[in-house]
């Protein structure tokens, strides 16, 4: 028989900086089949996500639930020890991430007809998030 007292979580515990980096990594990871782009062409419009228009949205949604694994692992993995910080990583996600999305703002696919729609700014938006709270973290100690 198992005596071992079961833990629960409790979520005033959590630091802000955790908050703020699983929040941008999950709506990082649901904003890639959010519609990135949009084209017009007579009269006729149609959109496409980042999981359709473009292969480095899936690098994207892996890098976001890479974020989430970090901050799982650091709320209920305490025996498991990462080789480096939880808020160094949560940065490095979150910087990669932002560069990718600037890169895909930029660096549009197709013709040049095809304009950007709100779901890359939101994963823009959420990258940051993600690099904000690592950076949260490390300031909290």
């Amino acid at each position: 028989m198992n005596t071992t007292p079961s833990r629960s979580f409790d979520p005033a515990t959590v630091s802000r900086g955790t908050w703020v980096a699983a929040g941008g990594s999950l709506v990082l990871l649901i904003s890639v089949w959010l519609e990135w782009y949009h084209v017009s062409i007579a009269g006729f419009s149609i959109g496409g996500s980042g999981w359709d228009a473009t292969d480095l949205a899936k690098l994207i949604a892996l890098l976001a639930i890479a974020g989430l694994v970090v901050v799982g692992l650091e709320l209920f993995a305490t025996n498991v020890a990462m080789p480096y910080p939880s808020s160094l990583i949560l940065i490095g996600i979150g910087a990669l991430s932002a560069l990718l999305v600037l890169f895909k703002i930029i660096d549009k696919p197709g013709p040049s007809q095809i304009s950007l729609s709100y779901g890359i700014f939101v994963a823009l938006i959420a990258a940051i998030a993600i690099a904000v709270g690592g950076y949260l973290k490390m300031q909290e100690g």
